[in-house]
């Protein structure tokens, strides 16, 4: 399978209240286009595959983002993919590092962040996406 560019979940962690909120924009959770359709969630890589180290891709994100420096942490042990005949498609998570919920970043950028359980008008992929996000923060 050929690598595809990565799509980014990103999300924000309350250090105190550890309630998770994700962002959602207008197409979806991913940064920064959708998954093409019939795509097949799983949770670990391939064996024997490379795997890229989010940084590089964190950095940009906060770069189309428009964001401050380090405003985004790279979560380097999430592991996660997109899988159909034509490809796999890596899947990175990020969170905010601001205290609080940053509602400016997102009403900026056209989003919104939601908590997991209003998530139910999402397609099946990026439920799994989000559960698999919630599960590797929360536990």
């Amino acid at each position: 399978m050929t690598a595809i560019e990565p799509r980014l979940l990103l999300c924000h962690k309350h250090r105190t209240s550890a309630r998770l909120h994700f962002l959602r924009f207008a197409h979806g959770v991913l940064g920064f286009s959708p998954l093409p359709a019939g795509m097949r969630i799983v949770a670990a890589r391939a064996a024997g595959t490379v795997a890229i180290h989010p940084a590089a891709w964190v950095h940009q994100a906060e770069v189309t983002l428009k964001l401050d420096p380090h405003s985004l942490v790279s979560e380097p042990d999430f592991h996660a993919a997109a899988r159909s005949a034509q490809g796999e498609i890596p899947i990175l998570l990020a969170c905010f590092t601001a205290l609080d919920l940053p509602q400016a970043s997102a009403t900026r950028l056209g989003a919104r962040w939601q908590l997991i359980t209003e998530a139910k008008d999402l397609p099946e992929a990026e439920r799994e996406i989000l559960r698999l996000g919630y599960e590797f923060l929360i536990g």
